[in-house]
Formats: structure tokens, C-alpha cells, sequence
């Protein structure tokens, strides 16, 4: 190719290679601005390097984006009676919403599923369409971060998928994104929730809305739609995953589904369904899941088209990695400390932030019902918890309190304390029996041990353990089992050096029966006269 008359030592196709791997379109104009000569070869070929930038931004499955945001999705105005409605009177009787809901229905399968097919060529592209990319671009990298976290490698909290897998997964997350733009769950402005209650509902507008669901899903083969699958089966599993928080809600879940991966990638990052029930509120507090947005949202038209096509359909257990994976890293490993085999499914620094517990559940014993200490340790991590800043947290709680255990009695080992690792303990001076069995006699508050008890006792306390920690490493994994054991032997341990830099006075005085003790949770002196944040000398430990 011949240069240009610039002046520049650069011929017009190394420019043109130059242009073709930026990667934004904020780049790409930024580069086009340096020269004339730049502008005049991106003028000769401004399709080509525009959709090259284009599949920079998005990756390959730039056909099926550009679907997303091109696609003619209906306009229903529920104002507008036709030749039914006149004649039944229903535009009368009936809400906005309903109206609307009526009028979708009766769109025409066919076009809905041909309209806008994907491109593979060359084309404009409008400065509204780069906009749009760019956003489907950033939630689509978050949401696989997300999938690669969960399916491929549970380490890294950016995704590790292939480029083929990454094209794989994005292909099949655009084409759900479509779907769900197109059968629709919000409700416009002026639309009155009310008017889409399950008595009210016309089962001939399911039969309707079936047939049109199926036909859009029909412009993909098979294999596709198995991997179209395993994505909402991913997606199934993000909001599964807060059960634990709000309760069993797989009866909704198509309402859930129907907000698309935009729906996924804003319930993981809130740590809530805040985002889901701003947008479908209006079929999330129905007592019976709308029949349009049930478990059936894609389930239903999808197995419609396998039985047509008397193709395989995926299996109902199999897991989200299936028909998008090549490679699933560490699938057969196993716990760090037992023979647990769970895989993607251990815990480790990356998915901390991801560990269902409240802090409050991991202190040790009777600790979470004692008042006094409740309340201050509910100030300090009652954040903590369905946030990002659990993980973090955990890891303090680990460099804290991952002192190696030690014999005790030994000269070496009061020798060793005072440079040892170990978390400063609490002094002490006397562990306070309460009384034996369910220690509550107001007599024996006062009895305390031999001053050389309590000096023997005041460097050990809190480096007392109930088992060997030692090569327990952060950079390992671990099962959930095992992992909470660590932390309720240590999450204690951390709040005893933690509480008193709040100003709180923490007691001179263990109780005998330490965190186990049955008195600190309903008889307030007790809990505020002495420490519990000590192993048992006295009952189970």
C-alpha cells in the first residue's frame, strides 16, 4: 500500500493494523485525531477498523451484542383499543398493564424470532451503539469474572476462561440478554401492579407467549441452546447462593431470571436482592409465582424446541461448566486439612467475601447470647456480613490470631511469648469460678484462684488452644467445615485484642468456664464483671 504525503515514515496499512487494535473507541478516536494522515486511512476503511475495535471492546460474540442493541423491540401503547378490545369491552375493564400484557401477547412468533438477525459483516456504527457496547461490555466482563470465579477457577477473581470459552459463555449470555429485553417483567411507569395478579390471568396468554418464546429461541441450533443452559444454570446458582439471607424463592425464580445478566452481576456485587426487587417487586411478592415469569421462563419454550427438533436436552443436575468449560481448574481437589473433595467449591482468599456467616455466629460457645459483648462486636462487624469486606476481615482475623501452638508449663514456651507471633492476651489476673453445673451461684463470683495461678495463667490465655493449627496457611483451601472451625477458634481470640482498643475495659478476671459460660447470657453482672473471652478451665472446653 502506498503512503500517504504526511511526512510520517509509516505506510497505510501498518496504520491501518495500528487503528484496528485499539481497544476502545475512545482510543481509536483518540488515534485517528493525531494526524491527517490517520484520519485519511480510517476514512478509506471506516466499517472495517470501526467493527474491529468494535470486537476489541465486546470479543467475538460482537454479533450477538450488536443484536441487543439493534433488535426492534416492540412498542405497545395500552391506549390504543383494537378490533377485540372494542368488541369485549376489556380496554374498559381492565389496567395498563394488563392491557399490555394482552397486546405482547398477540405479536406474531415468526417475526419476533427473525427480526434482527446477527451480522457477521462490516457496518456503521452509530455513536448511541458504541455507548451501548461499552456498557454491555463492562457488565458482560463482570459477569463472566463472576462465572470463572464459580465454575473455572475458584483463585482468581478475574476470569481465567479461554478465549473459545470466553466466546462461548458471552455468545450464550447476549442471547439470554436478548430474550429477557424481549419478554420483558417491568412494568412501565404509568402500569399498575395490581392489574398482573395470578387470579386475574388468562391462561390463553400463556399458550400465546409460549409459541413466541419458543420461535425466538428457535433461531439458535442446539448445541446453542444447551449452552445458552448451562449459563442460566450459573445464573440459577448466584441466586440460589442467597437463600441463606432471604429464603427459598425458586418458585419466583423466573422473575429473577428475567432481569438478565445485568440482574446476576448486581445481586453478586450488592450482596442482596435490593436490584431484584427495585425491577419485579410486582411478581416477587405474589403468594404464587406469575405463570409468565415462573420456574417454566425458559425452561418450558427451550424443551418445546428440543422435543420439535428431537434433539438431546441437558441433563436438569448438570453443572454450569457443562457445554462452556474445556477445563474446570481444581475440580478434584480436595479440603487442605480432610479428604472433603468439593472442588470449585472450596474457600479461599479469593471467595472469603463469599462465606454465608454472620460474624456474630462465629464466636465461639455462648459468646454470641452474652449482651455486654454483643452489642460492641455488632458495631464492629455488622457490616462485615453478605459484603465485600468479609474477606478482608477474615484475613485480619488470620494474621491476628495464627499464632503456632505451644506446650504449655514449659520454661521455653514463657520464654518464647514475649517474641512469638501470638496475639497480645487480655491480662488477667484470676480465673473466677461461677459454680459448678449451671453456674449461677452469686457466691461464688467472688472466689478466685492463688495469685500463682494467676500468674501462670496470664500469658496462656488466649494462646490455649483446642487443637493443633499449625500449617494452616491463608493461601490454602479449605472446606466449609473446616473452615469454620478455624474461625470460631479464633475469631474470639481477635476480638480480645480488638474490644479494648474501642476504650472498653475489658475485666481482670476470667470466669472458669470461659466462652462456655452459661451465666454471661442472661445475668448481666456476670457478663460485665468478668472476661469470657478465655478457653474453659472448667467443664467442656
Amino acid at each position: 500500500m502506498m503512503r500517504a504525503l504526511t511526512g510520517l515514515p509509516l505506510d497505510d496499512d501498518l496504520i491501518d493494523r495500528i487503528l484496528i487494535f485499539c481497544p476502545t473507541f475512545e482510543t481509536l478516536q483518540s488515534a485517528i485525531l493525531v494526524s491527517k494522515h490517520f484520519y485519511r486511512v480510517f476514512e478509506t476503511h471506516p466499517k472495517s477498523i470501526t467493527r474491529a475495535v468494535a470486537y476489541n471492546v465486546v470479543g467475538a460474540a460482537l454479533p450477538a451484542a450488536l443484536r441487543v442493541i439493534r433488535y426492534p423491540y416492540p412498542i405497545i401503547n395500552p391506549e390504543e383499543e383494537d378490533e377485540e378490545e372494542e368488541e369485549d369491552g376489556a380496554a374498559d375493564s381492565e389496567g395498563a398493564a394488563f392491557r399490555t400484557m394482552v397486546k405482547r401477547s398477540k405479536l406474531d412468533p415468526h417475526t419476533l424470532g427473525e427480526a434482527c438477525p446477527e451480522v457477521h459483516g462490516p457496518s456503521i456504527m452509530t455513536a448511541e451503539e458504541k455507548n451501548r457496547l461499552n456498557e454491555l461490555a463492562e457488565t458482560m466482563q463482570q459477569f463472566e469474572d463472576i462465572y470463572s470465579l464459580r465454575n473455572k477457577d475458584r483463585t482468581s477473581r478475574t476470569s481465567k476462561l479461554t478465549p473459545d470459552e470466553s466466546f462461548v459463555f458471552r455468545q450464550a449470555a447476549f442471547r439470554i440478554m436478548l430474550y429477557c429485553n424481549i419478554f420483558t417483567s417491568e412494568l412501565d411507569g404509568d402500569e399498575d401492579e395490581g392489574d398482573l395478579l395470578v387470579e386475574t390471568f388468562d391462561p390463553e396468554i400463556l399458550l400465546r407467549v409460549q409459541k413466541q418464546r419458543a420461535a425466538v429461541l428457535s433461531a439458535y441450533d442446539s448445541e446453542e441452546l444447551r449452552e445458552m443452559h448451562s449459563v442460566l444454570t450459573f445464573m440459577k446458582d448466584v441466586y440460589s447462593s442467597m437463600a441463606s439471607y432471604y429464603g427459598d424463592f425458586d418458585e419466583h425464580m423466573g422473575a429473577l431470571l428475567s432481569l438478565g445478566p445485568e440482574g446476576v452481576v448486581r445481586t453478586w456485587r450488592d450482596h442482596s436482592l435490593d436490584y431484584a426487587h427495585e425491577h419485579t417487586s410486582h411478581l416477587l411478592d405474589l403468594e404464587q409465582a406469575h405463570p409468565l415469569f415462573d420456574a417454566d421462563y425458559f425452561a418450558k419454550p427451550m424443551q418445546s424446541v428440543w422435543t420439535r427438533r428431537n434433539a438431546k436436552a441437558p441433563k436438569a443436575n448438570e453443572p454450569a461448566s457443562t457445554y462452556i468449560l474445556d477445563e474446570v481448574f481444581g475440580a478434584n481437589d480436595t479440603c487442605s486439612q480432610c479428604p472433603t473433595p468439593d472442588g470449585i467449591k472450596l474457600l479461599c482468599r479469593a471467595n472469603w467475601d463469599r462465606f454465608e456467616a454472620y460474624p456474630l455466629s462465629l464466636l465461639r460457645g455462648k459468646l454470641p447470647n452474652n449482651l455486654t459483648l454483643r452489642m460492641a462486636f455488632d458495631q464492629r462487624t455488622g457490616r462485615l456480613a453478605a459484603s465485600d469486606e468479609l474477606g478482608p476481615w477474615i484475613e485480619e482475623v488470620w494474621a491476628c490470631n495464627t499464632a503456632p501452638p505451644r506446650a504449655s508449663g514449659s520454661a521455653s514456651t514463657s520464654a518464647s511469648a514475649s517474641t512469638s507471633s501470638a496475639p497480645v492476651p487480655i491480662p488477667t489476673s484470676t480465673n473466677v469460678d461461677v459454680a459448678a453445673g449451671d453456674d449461677d451461684d452469686d457466691d461464688d463470683d467472688d472466689k478466685t484462684e492463688s495469685d500463682s495461678d494467676s500468674e501462670n495463667n496470664t500469658n496462656t490465655m488466649l494462646n490455649k488452644y483446642t487443637r493443633d493449627w499449625s500449617g494452616w496457611d491463608p493461601d490454602l483451601s479449605y472446606c466449609k467445615s473446616c473452615f469454620m472451625e478455624f474461625l470460631l477458634d479464633h475469631v474470639w481470640r481477635w476480638w480480645a485484642t480488638e474490644w479494648p482498643k474501642t476504650g472498653f475495659i475489658v475485666p481482670t478476671d476470667d470466669c472458669w468456664y470461659g466462652y462456655n459460660c452459661n451465666t454471661q447470657t442472661h445475668r448481666p453482672a456476670h457478663a460485665q464483671k468478668l472476661n469470657h473471652l478465655c478457653v474453659p478451665t472448667r467443664g467442656d472446653p
